[in-house]
């Protein structure tokens, strides 16, 4: 329908300013002199018009590819400008988050409540947990190397818990910045592919014969 619209504006049939009466019966008129066929194992469309006027015809050939080709762009940028509003607001959260995590790590850093013992301690763990993951490859969990290995993560585990809460808290806060920071870089490559399509004026539609 707005493919035909804007034939029928350019035939000069109708205008803008033209009744919805008045532009439907010659929307009707000039869809009914056209039929399509698809060639074979392609993506070729063919327009055919049959019409007492032959040059006419051909401008209701041409016009409608023309037209079409024109609105598969238009949905395609439409498609583009969609992503790339989505992903800029994905941006804004994740910068408020972003600002929210350093306020408090700042406030956290400025009363010496933390030291960053438990960051430590989690990374202790990390390395531990990869080094049994590793032994338990080659040898059954009854084997002393295991069994040292989860002594051992058993034991920084209980030296998290008992440390204060703000230790606790910095260590979550610095996972969360790295996570955050690693989003944030990605929103912004994803943003800025989304711009370079909407930018973009090739469609998927091309115009092989006029």
């Amino acid at each position: 329908q707005p493919v035909m619209e804007q034939v029928v504006f350019r035939l000069g049939l109708a205008n803008p300013s033209s009744s919805r009466e008045e532009i439907q019966q010659m929307i009707g008129e000039v869809q009914s002199s056209i039929s399509t066929s698809q060639e074979e194992n392609t993506d070729l469309i063919h327009i055919q018009v049959n019409h007492s006027d032959p040059k006419l015809a051909a401008e209701i050939a041409n016009y409608t590819a023309e037209e079409y080709k024109k609105a598969d762009l238009l949905e395609k940028n439409k498609k583009a400008r969609n992503l790339r509003e989505f992903i800029e607001k994905q941006i804004k959260v994740s910068q408020e988050r972003l600002s929210q995590i350093e306020k408090r790590l700042s406030e956290l850093r400025e009363k010496g409540a933390a030291t960053g013992v438990a960051i430590a301690l989690q990374n202790r763990i990390g390395v531990l947990e990869a080094e049994h993951i590793s032994l338990l490859r080659n040898f059954t969990e009854k084997h002393p190397d295991i069994i040292k290995i989860e002594e051992e993560i058993l034991a920084v585990q209980n030296q998290l818990k008992n440390l204060p809460s703000e230790e606790i808290e910095l260590a979550g806060l610095n996972r969360e910045l790295e996570v955050n920071e690693r989003t944030y870089r990605f929103l912004k490559d994803k943003f800025e592919n989304a711009r370079i399509a909407e930018a973009e004026e090739i469609g998927n539609v091309s115009i092989v014969n006029l």
